[in-house]
């Protein structure tokens, strides 16, 4: 069939727009009559009030629990264990009154002690915090009094300490340097040079301890801290808590368990463990430097294998030091004296006069700047004059080897 022409474009909108006034004009007197208009769109029609929500049952507990376990945030990273991170310690108000902690340095995890760093908050001075368990309060004791005891260069010096219902502090002087089991992690070997100047090092520490009857019994390269960062930097020992003193009773006498001296022939044989067992660890610790890791002993309580790039000098000094009769080891001094320590010193003599002087120069000026505080113990340590007069007693006898 034939469709229809569309009507005229005139004709459509005068339809258009009559109708759409007329819509209009009926949607206006709804609006007056009912309040809406009856036939308009959706936007016209008037808003129905929102309904109330209908009442939420109860989750079950467990649910419930769930959920809020959900929604806890992540923890922050000031809330890890991880080293070098601050956490949200617990820290007692009589520490806290003190010093401003700002981060963990090391965790024993043996011990459970957390070494922090902290500011004075009247000096502005920044220390290093061992915070010990009150439980271990005896072998707290015996840790103190070794290291107040201690003055000397190589060994880590304690300002004060400051007990607590929970912990016992230790305020010991910050050392910024890596460990130098850290350090062989990282870089590996090192020169025998630089591992004889460490060791003797390491020697002239131990014959300042072994000087007033104190055994360190823990000398292992996770305990031998440098310093600085520096290339130059000198070496500490730290961690006194295996110490063993003349005063000590005799159930200390044996090696604590996972110390350097129970891996001693006389610690695995279950004898006493006193100064020996730390000319033995000297030896275990040469070896590491020497080698870049741990060496384990063939058997336990045997001499490990030497490595065959070692000079003669090296491995007569280690054979001396890993003897296995402790009687027929050497002393710490009388290892010192060794013809391969006193070689390294003699080529190294400026640079170690060099920082003996700064050393003692930065120790005077912290020793008049802590003058007035009561509560901190004498940072007094061994003069100029005095080391060069060691160095000289121990150069002079520096044709003599380890017998």
């Amino acid at each position: 069939p034939s469709r229809q022409a569309p009507p005229p474009a005139s004709s459509m909108g005068c339809a258009q727009s009559s109708s759409g006034q007329a819509r209009r004009k009926s949607r206006q007197l709804d609006r007056e009559r009912y309040g809406y208009a009856v036939d308009s769109d959706e936007e016209d029609l008037p808003k129905k009030p929102k309904s109330q929500q209908p009442l939420q049952l109860q989750k079950p507990e467990k649910q419930q629990k769930q959920s809020l376990a959900n929604q806890q945030p992540e923890p922050e990273a000031d809330q890890q264990l991880h080293p070098g991170r601050t956490r949200r310690v617990q820290i007692d108000s009589a520490i806290r009154v003190k010093y401003n902690v700002s981060s963990i340095l090391h965790r024993t995890e043996h011990s459970n002690s957390l070494v922090l760093k902290a500011v004075h908050r009247d000096t502005h001075e920044p220390f290093a915090l061992k915070l010990v368990p009150a439980a271990r309060a005896s072998r707290f004791r015996t840790e103190l009094s070794a290291i107040r005891r201690a003055r000397h260069p190589n060994i880590v010096r304690c300002v004060t300490h400051i007990e607590t219902p929970r912990f016992l502090c230790l305020v010991l002087e910050l050392a910024t340097g890596d460990r130098l089991a850290q350090r062989l992690n990282e870089r590996g070997r090192l020169p025998e040079l630089q591992a004889a100047v460490y060791s003797a090092q390491l020697l002239d520490g131990l014959a300042h301890l072994h000087s007033f009857g104190c055994a360190h019994r823990n000398i292992r390269t996770e305990n031998l801290l440098f310093y600085h960062v520096g290339p130059d930097s000198r070496l500490l020992i730290i961690d006194f808590a295996c110490a063993l003193l003349p005063d000590s009773p005799d159930s200390e006498a044996l090696a604590p368990h996972g110390s350097s001296a129970s891996e001693t022939p006389e610690g695995v044989d279950g004898r006493p463990c006193g100064q020996p067992a730390d000319i033995w660890a000297v030896g275990m610790v040469t070896i590491a430097m020497l080698t870049g890791r741990k060496s384990a002993a063939v058997r336990p309580g045997q001499p490990p294998l030497l490595p065959q790039s070692l000079s003669e000098p090296a491995r007569q000094f280690l054979a001396a030091c890993l003897r296995p009769d402790p009687a027929d080891r050497p002393a710490a001094a009388e290892a010192r004296r060794c013809a391969w320590l006193t070689a390294a010193s003699a080529v190294t003599a400026p640079t170690a006069a060099s920082q003996r002087s700064a050393s003692g120069s930065s120790e005077a000026r912290r020793a008049a700047s802590q003058s007035g505080s009561s509560s901190r113990c004498s940072s007094s340590r061994l003069g100029d004059s005095q080391l060069s007069e060691t160095g000289t007693e121990l150069r002079s006898n520096s044709d003599s080897t380890c017998s």
